[in-house]
């Protein structure tokens, strides 16, 4: 299962992605709201997990996720 960690921001988002049936790791860049995002998330394999840092603005993220079938989302506290 793909691991998806999210920090993120109104304008944009950091995202490390692990897949530990390799042990790559790779660290991505992506927009909110120019396609970029949605785009990265729905090309996911799943089932997948993302971790998203708790924030008071991720409702645009969470609208995104419930649209996603097969990916977990868990809230990470600082």
């Amino acid at each position: 299962m793909i691991i998806v960690g999210c920090d993120f921001h109104p304008r944009w988002q950091q995202v490390a992605i692990f897949d530990p049936a390799s042990g790559e790791i790779v660290e991505r860049k992506l927009v909110n709201g120019n396609g970029e995002a949605e785009q990265f998330y729905g090309s996911l394999r799943v089932p997948c997990l993302v971790g998203l840092e708790s924030c008071g603005n991720s409702q645009w993220f969470l609208e995104l996720m419930e649209m996603a079938s097969g990916i977990l989302l868990s809230f990470i506290r600082e």
